[in-house]
């Protein structure tokens, strides 16, 4: 028995932190490694990166490369990926996910591969997609930077990204009020996005009418990336359900829950599994 111990190998230990105020909500950091200070050096990294990421993204500071953008302008790398990114969506769905907050129309023309010229248009914002790329990010440069951290999961606002072998068990929440979820699933290599009225009351507009929507209080997606499972949780927040479960069956790896406003719930064809894994999630 002695012998087979010495080949084992040593089981990492989850080292977790929260914080407030991160993109303006509650973060949460899970970093599984045998070391506490190589977490802890994750950690700082992780936050250093979202704050570079907000100084990029962000529609409420007036310095941010975003409000800052006039014209025809070269942008960085990543905000240029996130606005390819919306535009192919804004297509897909024939504008029900759109930035312009209250119309349907391109806000923007890409003109090679990072310069990009700001039409005149009312004002737009990135914030359902944003989030959902900068959880991506930190993620990912962790896993680059720290091979020896085994799993990660990176939880910004309800945005969680899992990476690693292990199952990670992720809760499905009514409202933001602590209440118990409404189910519970397992993700490996996957994320997670809410969006919905349920959440954060009426928020949500129908670019193509610029009304708040209201028949689909809570949507939940299951994707291989964060930025996906945002754009696709707030496209099916103004789809009617069934145009919202045609799109995440046309998605690969994507699964949804939604919830109408009679509180009566729908799921796609692989959302059981998701919850069946959960069982043995971590």
């Amino acid at each position: 028995m002695n012998i087979l111990k010495a080949f084992q190998r040593p089981k990492t230990i989850p080292y977790q932190f929260h914080y407030e105020g991160i993109l303006g909500t509650s973060a949460s950091l899970r970093f599984d490694c045998l070391d506490a200070d190589l977490a802890e050096i994750a950690c700082k990294l992780a936050l250093e990166h979202i704050a570079q990421l907000e100084n990029i993204f962000s529609s409420y500071n007036p310095n941010s490369t975003l409000m800052q953008w006039h014209g025809t302008q070269t942008l960085p790398c990543e905000l240029a990926s996130v606005l390819d990114n919306a535009e192919d969506w804004r297509i897909r769905t024939r504008g029900a996910f759109a930035p312009g907050v209250t119309h349907p129309n391109a806000c923007w023309e890409k003109l090679d591969e990072s310069t990009y010229k700001r039409l005149d248009v009312p004002p737009f914002t990135l914030n359902a997609i944003a989030k959902g790329a900068i959880v991506d990010d930190v993620a990912h440069l962790i896993e680059q930077a720290y091979p020896d951290i085994t799993q990660i999961v990176v939880n910004i606002g309800g945005d969680l990204c899992v990476r690693g072998r292990k199952l990670v068990r992720a809760g499905v929440q009514s409202s933001d009020d602590g209440a118990s979820p409404l189910t519970v699933i397992g993700l490996c290599n996957q994320a997670i996005a809410t969006s919905g009225n349920a959440r954060r009351g009426l928020h949500i507009r129908d670019p193509r009418t610029a009304q708040p929507v209201t028949h689909t209080p809570l949507v939940s997606v299951v994707a291989t990336s964060a930025q996906l499972a945002d754009v696709l949780s707030t496209a099916c927040s103004v789809l009617t359900i069934q145009e919202s479960l045609a799109l995440v069956a046309s998605t690969p790896e994507s699964e949804a829950m939604l919830v109408d406003a009679a509180g009566q719930q729908f799921k796609s064809a692989g959302w059981k599994q998701l919850e069946r894994q959960a069982r043995t999630a971590c």
